[in-house]
């Protein structure tokens, strides 16, 4: 199984962020920075974005 490509993080205002593991900043979508959340919204949407990233990768990589 494949590595996660985004985790978050906790800021050091303790928010948190969505990062891209892959190059150490955070993730965008919809062209807006993954930033500032709460820790439940940061969990959620890294997770979705995982799966997303999971679906569109080959078969030989999931």
């Amino acid at each position: 199984m494949a590595e996660k490509k985004y985790e978050p993080r906790q800021q050091l205002d303790g928010k948190w962020a969505i990062y891209d593991v892959s190059t150490g900043l955070p993730a965008v979508v919809n062209g807006f920075f993954t930033i500032d959340m709460p820790p439940e919204q940061a969990e959620d949407l890294s997770n979705l974005l995982n799966s997303t990233d999971a679906k569109h990768r080959p078969m030989s990589e999931r």
